[in-house]
């Protein structure tokens, strides 16, 4: 077998796995929840029209106006805590929570070993490439996941890895 050009390995923690989970619902989570409490405003906009309009009382308009900020409390940062919190557990549950993870970059694709298991992706279903601080996140067209310690490449380079995945998505648009 041929030799990986890069290897990643580091142990995941909670809280490294919170910051993966708070970097990909800034990309993907927040564009929705945006639409979604301004449809909430809207709402309660329309509610305060027909309230005025009705002769009815200021206290229901206000009462409206605490329910739909405690909807988008939940839905801003109850949500999403909730969802990281069910994500670690589940990984807990797998035992495969705090296990060490190695990422093997190779010319076509890349293995990620965690718990004794092994997955192959090829670099064409990477459909994005995201960072934190300490994180560089590649998230596949189905939406799994792999993180990737920017500081925990014991071959090759975070820069190796990149262009690699960005001359392989370069080739899928020729073939398509």
């Amino acid at each position: 077998m041929r030799e990986p050009f890069a290897e990643n390995r580091f142990t995941l923690t909670k809280e490294l796995f919170s910051e993966g989970m708070r970097r990909t619902s800034q990309e993907y989570y927040r564009k929705n929840l945006k639409r979604a409490l301004l449809g909430l405003a809207l709402l309660w906009l329309i509610l305060s029209v027909y309230t005025l309009w009705r002769s009815g009382s200021l206290s229901y308009m206000l009462m409206e106006l605490g329910v739909l900020a405690a909807v988008s409390l939940w839905l801003a940062v109850l949500l999403p805590r909730s969802k990281t919190r069910r994500a670690y557990k589940a990984m807990e549950n797998a035992g495969v929570a705090d296990a060490e993870r190695c990422t093997r970059f190779y010319e076509e694709h890349l293995e990620v070993e965690v718990g004794g298991k092994l997955r192959s992706f090829p670099y064409r279903e990477i459909g994005d490439c995201l960072q934190t601080e300490r994180l560089l996140l590649l998230i596949m067209k189905d939406k799994t996941g792999v993180l990737l310690r920017r500081d925990a490449f014991t071959k090759g380079t975070e820069e190796a890895v990149l262009h690699r995945i960005e001359q392989a998505q370069e080739e899928e648009e020729v073939h398509d």
